[in-house]
């Protein structure tokens, strides 16, 4: 304890090593998903229990302001050093690839970069509505990919609004499908899907940038709050997507799936984030190096973190996942030769040619 190396010792180690470097040993040695869908232990395994065969798996980007950071030179500390863009595996559950830009609204540029860098052919790609963009749509069929993007105001007004009315007009033409309620901690949540071709509705007078637009999406969720088996309050809400996925009979399911899928990306950016596990939110800095170091270390430490807890759970024959903080206390408390099996597991499971 008298010995331990400082933060400032630390971070001046990672401010002198090259962070594309730290990119490529990530990219190689820990961005292959170990967790197979099937294999995976969920909170509502119901979702992935009776999900059909032969969907397509569905990837996510989106970026993760770094909240202490700061741009050197600057002396406005509302303008942050470092904005994370993930590319997330989110069917079975990983971080694929990241990179470091300094300005949010490089958030585009950045997911270009990662689906350059990454194959994402025959498989469905989202983000969110501040991505939707034609730029990023038409990278993504070039890639051999399909979108399933949101559409709202900023940059889609006109669409979003256009799409709303369809489904408004037509919604008895509507195929639709609906999820099991799922009960949670006093709220219950309700899910429901609809699907129109897009082709047969849209409007070519509106003003409509992307390619291949096959598949209009309604997605609604509810939201009730109980308390003592008593409503105490309900919620709900609506987006719409626009989907180069053919329309067809099995659209809905994977629409029905991606969306389930995508909630991945949003848990990952809160673990992240928690100040009892990897707490990036609270790293003071505005060296380059440090910032996207700092980030690649974070995106490895989760997914072994996210290995580990699958893991734990199956051995104590758990219904739902250990939770990440638990999960983190026992490995601190770990001896290092009880934490080394389970890097070891990891690693030779995640490596191709061991």
């Amino acid at each position: 304890l008298h010995h331990q190396l400082s933060v400032t010792t630390v971070n001046t180690a990672l401010a002198n090593i090259d962070a594309g470097e730290v990119r490529k040993f990530f990219s190689a040695y820990f961005s292959k998903i170990v967790i197979g869908l099937k294999e995976r232990i969920g909170y509502h395994d119901d979702r992935i229990q009776y999900r059909e065969d032969n969907l397509k798996d569905t990837y996510a980007f989106d970026g993760q302001e770094q909240v202490s950071s700061y741009k050197k030179g600057t002396e406005n500390r509302r303008v942050k050093g470092a904005q994370i863009v993930s590319l997330a595996d989110c069917t079975n559950q990983g971080i694929i690839d990241y990179i470091a830009v300094d300005k949010k609204n490089n958030e585009k540029t950045a997911c270009l970069e990662l689906f350059f860098n990454t194959v994402i052919k025959d498989k469905v790609i989202m983000s969110d509505a501040l991505n939707t963009q034609s730029s990023v749509t038409d990278q993504i069929l070039e890639s051999g990919a399909d979108y399933l993007m949101p559409i709202k105001a900023n940059g889609n007004k006109e669409l979003k609004l256009h799409v709303e009315a369809i489904f408004n007009r037509e919604h008895k033409h509507s195929a639709k499908v609906t999820s099991e309620p799922l009960k949670d901690h006093g709220r219950v949540e309700e899910y429901a899907y609809e699907i129109l071709p897009a082709q047969e509705y849209l409007d070519h007078r509106i003003k409509n940038q992307h390619k291949k637009v096959n598949t209009l999406v309604k997605y609604h969720k509810k939201v009730t709050s109980l308390i003592d088996g008593n409503v105490k309050g309900q919620s709900d809400s609506t987006r719409y997507y626009i989907s180069s996925l053919e329309y067809n009979e099995k659209t809905i399911a994977q629409v029905k799936a991606s969306i389930e899928d995508y909630w991945f990306i949003e848990e990952h950016h809160s673990i992240i984030d928690d100040p009892l596990i990897f707490d990036q939110d609270n790293l003071h800095g505005c060296i380059p190096n440090t910032l996207s170091n700092n980030a690649g270390l974070n995106k490895i430490g989760f997914n072994i973190l996210g290995f580990i807890r699958q893991k734990l759970t199956k051995e104590r024959n758990l219904k739902t996942p250990i939770p990440y903080k638990s999960v983190e206390k026992e490995l601190a408390a770990m001896s290092i030769f009880e934490l080394l099996p389970l890097l070891n597991e990891y690693w030779f499971s995640n490596t191709e040619d061991c």
